[in-house]
């Protein structure tokens, strides 16, 4: 959680959904707080519906996708959305990209496809959040309007770090060269983009690539909160959504100069200012004069 501000973006907490408070399952707690923080935008790192060629209204979508056999989990499972929407020759479904996923595509990233449960899937990611969704009573960006609650929009971290030339590539592992990837984007957040965190939070955006997803997520809302958020969109993005990054330019921060002391604080210690003026008085009375 987090507050934006002309300056840049200061991070209060970090936690993960595991760490939510309240009662029940970890979705329950996260689709709890989105209700109930109604001045809130966040951004959340999941797809929000599907290419268009398979579902024109996107509401219409979360509501089926909901409805779902879950098996007595908060969300069904990434192949019943496959299953239920690209059934075909390959039982892990279809490789297909949203207008936005293709956009990104193009940029040298690899984007998740919705439609498919095989190796790299996009599908279970889109069976949580079109639930999410469906459940959240506030708007939701681009869809919907209305309601009460935080307002949702779509975020993808590498997509805001390739927007800001940064690598978007290799910094998700657990090894020694991940971890230095994710220190170089963190130290550049906050050295270029104004990124307020504190000592611990931002050690844990080094040693959790979520935490630093979480963080990169967070700017896409802050670009949305102060309407710096794509106004022309492609007719497909009624129905698909989009991808919403903080196009803001970097710049450099300097280190602010140090204040100049007050002017009753001593620069020096009590003993050698007496010493010195005792100098400075043999100095003047053989001038006949006397310090001040």
């Amino acid at each position: 959680m987090g507050s934006a501000s002309p300056d840049g973006l200061s991070i209060a907490a970090l936690r993960p959904v595991q760490a939510l408070p309240g009662e029940g399952h970890p979705f329950e707690r996260l689709s709890a707080l989105l209700a109930a923080s109604t001045d809130a935008v966040a951004g959340i790192d999941a797809p929000f519906s599907v290419p268009r060629s398979h579902a024109l209204n996107p509401r219409a979508l979360w509501e089926r996708v909901a409805a779902l056999p879950s098996a007595g989990r908060p969300f069904a499972q990434g192949q019943a959305l496959v299953e239920c929407l690209a059934v075909g020759p390959d039982s892990r479904g279809r490789k297909l990209l949203r207008a936005c996923e293709s956009h990104w595509s193009k940029q040298g990233l690899n984007p998740r496809s919705t439609l498919w449960n095989g190796v790299r899937p996009g599908a279970p990611f889109a069976v949580a959040c079109m639930t999410l969704l469906h459940r959240h009573p506030g708007p939701v960006w681009p869809f919907k309007r209305e309601g009460r609650g935080a307002l949702l929009v779509e975020a993808y971290p590498a997509a805001q770090l390739r927007t800001w030339s940064l690598n978007p590539h290799g910094y998700g592992g657990a090894g020694a060269q991940a971890r230095e990837a994710r220190a170089a984007i963190a130290h550049a957040l906050v050295r270029r983009h104004g990124l307020q965190v504190s000592d611990d939070a931002l050690r844990l955006c080094i040693a959790s690539p979520d935490a630093l997803d979480a963080v990169l997520c967070a700017y896409g809302a802050k670009a949305l909160a102060e309407g710096r958020h794509p106004r022309r969109l492609p007719p497909s993005a009624r129905t698909e959504g989009w991808v919403v990054v903080d196009s803001e330019p970097g710049r450099e921060r300097t280190p602010a100069p140090p204040a100049a002391p007050a002017c009753d604080e001593r620069l020096v210690d009590l003993a050698t200012e007496q010493a010195v003026r005792r100098a400075f008085d043999r100095v003047f009375a053989a001038l006949g004069a006397e310090t001040p």
